[in-house]
């Protein structure tokens, strides 16, 4: 090189340059924005372009941050990132979210949880929390049933956007089901957020203002669900039941670490049931075919299989104390063959893996299910509902001679179910039904009649008797007529 002249070392190193310019190019080029401003989706194959291939690679990977620009550069915060205080900065502005939402300062709590998640838009906690605080935490704080419906919509949505740029976390495909499903459904006013969710699944009633997403009716003067969350205008439980499943496929992929096994991916399945459920609980049986079939689709989902072949609840294998098991395995050639599962094989032997199982099932009460699943799947229990049901509705319009007679009925089919599957006896569920329909039969009773001197018994004449549900559980008779006067109250 002392032998060139300094112009051709000038020329040399120009040419180094200029080759290398190119490498730096293929593998720095910074990643694309999309048309919302945010990085293109992480979920993006490498080779479908959106920067060089360490943008690809960080991507991929979800290691980049590439929104961090977006944050206020006059901000204080900003201030503290760029000497390297990112932690302070998110403890701040949570501090600060909080206070927000002490003062009831909606517009400045959405401002600093979008800044949190531009600053930590991979720590998962961030995502859990603030969409559990907007779909629970602020919701409670507005009175309107339709305010109420849009924050929880806010977490939801809040949670999705999570799961795109947090794609590896099954909990967070998790939390969307549980908002979608039991914070909707559970809710005091479940049967207009059901309404509000999807409102197709409902006759239209002209000027009915609580038919229908009130921000879509608002928004766009139309009768409609918000399509972010239900595209495919299906109830609030299937919608459910799908991220389930996202965050179950995940799960074999990457292992969450929110809760035992059984319990997270038995999710699916509980929520197919509880769609059958609902449909009960609203009176819809009319549509008596439809809730059969969510029952049967909902046992052989627990036990069996899923729609796509997929294994079911009870057919997955899980880990035990004594190896791998099945919670459908019953037979002894079952429970042999799962031996051969384990490593070395017959590591364990068939008692163990019994009482593995036993344990298991009791975890998520999976016998329980199981035969709920079975009973209500048959036209008799359905029946059964429906006169129970027929009668509280005649009880609280005052036709309370038409509710006796259907009380009666439906009683009386239900005790028969009873003795047909004494564990129905033992359930919560079941007993709740039976002892506030019996309570709205004494009540209906004696506004006809002014007092229970015709009566002979506490209880309808139904054979076989329910004596003995009565009498195991009178004890609670106040709790069953809160439930009863509930009632009242919503209709």
């Amino acid at each position: 090189m002392n032998l060139l002249t300094s112009r051709q070392r000038k020329l040399v190193y120009l040419a180094g340059i200029v080759a290398l310019m190119f490498p730096i190019i293929l593998l720095g080029t910074p990643a694309a924005k999309s048309s919302r401003g945010e990085a293109a989706a992480p979920e993006a194959e490498p080779d479908e372009g959106g920067g060089g291939k360490l943008a690809q690679l960080r991507r991929q990977h979800q290691l980049g941050e590439s929104t961090l620009g977006d944050v206020d550069p006059s901000s204080a915060t900003m201030n503290l990132v760029l000497v390297g205080l990112r932690g302070i900065a998110v403890n701040q502005l949570w501090m600060q979210a909080d206070e927000n939402r002490k003062t009831k300062n909606w517009a400045q709590l959405k401002t600093n949880i979008e800044s949190i998640i531009l600053l930590q838009p991979h720590y998962i906690k961030v995502w859990e929390f603030q969409g559990w605080n907007l779909a629970y935490n602020v919701s409670a704080e507005w009175d309107l049933v339709e305010d109420k419906y849009y924050w929880i919509k806010e977490g939801a949505k809040f949670s999705i956007r999570g799961t795109k740029r947090n794609q590896k976390y099954p909990e967070l495909y998790w939390w969307v089901g549980i908002i979608l499903g039991d914070k909707i459904s559970n809710h005091d006013a479940w049967e207009y957020m059901r309404k509000f969710f999807n409102p197709d699944a409902y006759p239209h009633e002209t000027g009915d203002e609580l038919i229908g997403d009130p921000e879509i009716r608002r928004r766009e003067n139309r009768v409609a669900p918000d399509p972010d969350l239900n595209p495919e205008r299906i109830d609030n439980h299937l919608v459910a039941k799908a991220w389930f499943q996202r965050a179950n496929a995940q799960d074999l992929i990457e292992s969450q670490r929110r809760m035992s096994r059984l319990a997270f991916r038995q999710r699916p399945a509980r929520a197919q049931m509880a769609y059958a459920e609902m449909l009960m609980k609203e009176g819809r049986f009319r549509e008596k075919d439809t809730i059969i079939d969510a029952w049967k689709t909902g046992l052989r989902e627990w036990t069996r299989s899923y729609a796509d072949g997929k294994p079911g609840f009870g057919q997955e294998l899980f880990d035990s104390l004594a190896g791998k098991i099945r919670l459908n395995a019953e037979s002894l050639q079952e429970l042999r063959e799962l031996t051969k599962e384990d490593k070395p094989e017959g590591r364990f032997t068939e008692a163990e893996k019994r009482r593995a199982i036993n344990s298991a099932r009791n975890v998520v009460n999976y016998n329980f299910w199981k035969t709920r699943a079975e009973v209500e799947a048959l036209p008799e229990a359905v029946e059964a509902h429906y006169e129970i049901f027929q009668g509280h509705a005649l009880h609280r319009t005052g036709k309370h001679r038409e509710a006796i007679r259907k009380l009666e009925s439906g009683l009386g089919r239900y005790a028969k179910l009873m003795k047909d599957f004494p564990e129905l006896k033992t359930r919560d569920e079941s007993i709740e039904e039976v002892m506030v329909a019996i309570l709205a039969w004494q009540d209906a009773n004696l506004l006809l009649n002014s007092d229970f001197s015709h009566l002979t018994s506490p209880v309808p004449p139904t054979n076989p008797s329910l004596d003995d549900v009565w009498n195991a559980h009178r004890g609670q008779r106040a709790e069953y007529l809160r439930i009863m006067l509930r009632g009242f109250r919503i209709n």
